[in-house]
């Protein structure tokens, strides 16, 4: 990809919960298509982007934490960006 190229590409959200090779198929298939990735570890205090940064797509990689509970690091504020995320156009 090219300067201009990566410029114009939208934005794809890489949630992250392990700390492991990003070379997987689902983030290998989104960068083939032309997104440029943006790889966040929210659990290791990473913060998820605003809304308005224009990220087109998200990508939730699964983790070992119960998410239904909500006390892991990160995970409460990972799904209220999910579910706002959701709502928006």
């Amino acid at each position: 990809m090219t300067e201009m190229d990566t410029a114009q590409a939208p934005k794809a959200l890489i949630i992250h919960h392990l700390r492991t090779d990003p070379d997987d198929a689902a983030t290998n298939a989104v960068a083939g298509a032309g997104f440029e990735l943006d790889h966040r570890y929210p659990i290791e205090g990473d913060l998820l982007p605003s809304l308005d940064e224009g990220h087109a797509l998200a990508v939730v990689h699964g983790s070992l934490a119960d998410v239904t509970k909500h006390d892991e690091p990160g995970i409460a504020e990972e799904m209220r960006w999910i579910e706002q995320w959701w709502k928006t156009d």
